[in-house]
């Protein structure tokens, strides 16, 4: 049976369409990148950047007075949200065919209106992924004059700065004293004292590391790894294989290869340099969460309503990603949107540690 124009194109629908889609896009990252959202109604919000304590509490004489300490701080930081919104024009071939009492000749057109749903998802997905590997690998997220995405501060007209410390960047304030390219640098000893330092400074030990092209063979060329390496079936299996073992040093290694995006001339732009290690802790809601703003969409396929309180009945407010189209004129066709509302918030600053491990 032929369906109707409404469930097909509807707003309701073309959103759960894309929210269902499963991308195809490669992702180094953990999911709870992408997963511990918090909605905001707009493109504004904030999240709270806070500094866990490192101090213990007093001892006083039993009975006596309560000592006076001054509680932990607690920023509340605004934002405004990337918003990325874009259209597709379909063959008006498509409105036809979507309009058949042939439900084999409507099927076809169905299936097209959700390959283009499909590719909206991808691109979105891109983005999402590009922003997460900016604020981790640069620990900024840049924009050109036109909104695009950047994957260095080179032409950048927007800075998103996550405020990362300066001891948590490059050779972690002198602990990466010599080059891990050096077989007799001590890299299981740099690893450890950044872990020490984390705890020291925030709390949050490193468990994930995220990792240029040329680290593993630093490891399988450095003397005090590679004995580790070979006296260990599993890891050796695991470097035999082209990947860095989990658990080697008490960390979860990621290649960091395909965290990349196309820019708008075509060009593949890496966040993650050949020497670039980036360290942070399990991924929580105690040091991230991704903010996803709100957008209003259109649930009905009609032409102007008649009253401003029926054009408000005829919209929805959907959170992150949606989708929509509308019968267009000139030509008459279908015009599908797409888009999304949404930043990574780091309310950890130094729960991330940017290293170049070869000074």
């Amino acid at each position: 049976m032929a369906k109707d124009l409404q469930s097909v194109l509807g707003g309701r629908t073309l959103t759960g369409t894309t929210l269902k889609v499963k991308s195809g896009v490669p992702n180094p990252f953990p999911n709870e990148f992408f997963t511990l959202t918090k909605n905001e109604v707009g493109n504004t919000g904030s999240f709270k950047r806070v500094e866990n304590t490192r101090a213990v509490a007093h001892i006083v004489q039993y009975g006596s007075p309560a000592e006076q300490v001054d509680l932990q701080g607690v920023e509340e930081v605004p934002v405004v949200l990337a918003h990325a919104f874009e259209k597709a024009s379909h063959n008006p071939l498509i409105l036809q065919k979507l309009m058949s009492d042939d439900g084999t000749v409507q099927a076809f057109a169905e299936d097209e209106i959700g390959r283009q749903a499909g590719e909206f998802r991808r691109r979105f997905d891109n983005l999402r992924i590009a922003l997460v590997a900016s604020m981790l690998a640069l620990g900024r997220i840049y924009l050109d004059a036109n909104g695009r995405l950047l994957s260095s501060a080179t032409g950048a007209i927007v800075t998103i700065d996550y405020q990362v410390p300066a001891v948590n960047r490059n050779q972690a304030d002198g602990i990466i004293a010599a080059s891990w390219a050096t077989a007799t640098t001590n890299i299981p000893g740099h690893i450890q004292q950044i872990k020490d330092k984390a705890l020291e400074t925030t709390g949050y030990e490193p468990a994930v590391a995220l990792y240029g092209s040329n680290i593993m063979t630093y490891l399988l060329t450095n003397n005090h790894c590679a004995a580790a390496i070979a006296n260990n079936p599993a890891w050796a299996g695991a470097m035999l294989g082209g990947r860095i073992p989990d658990g080697f040093m008490g960390l979860k290694w990621l290649p960091a290869n395909s965290a990349f995006f196309v820019d708008h001339t075509g060009t593949v732009r890496r966040f993650f340099g050949a020497d670039s290690v980036v360290m942070f802790p399990a991924v929580t809601r105690d040091w991230y969460e991704l903010l996803q703003g709100s957008y209003m969409i259109p649930t009905e396929l009609g032409g102007v309503s008649a009253t401003p309180e029926a054009a408000i009945r005829n919209t929805q407010m959907v959170f992150g990603m949606f989708g929509y189209a509308v019968v267009s004129h000139n030509p008459v066709t279908i015009e599908q949107f797409g888009g999304d509302t949404i930043l990574p918030a780091l309310k950890v600053p130094g729960a991330i540690w940017i290293l170049d491990v070869t000074p």
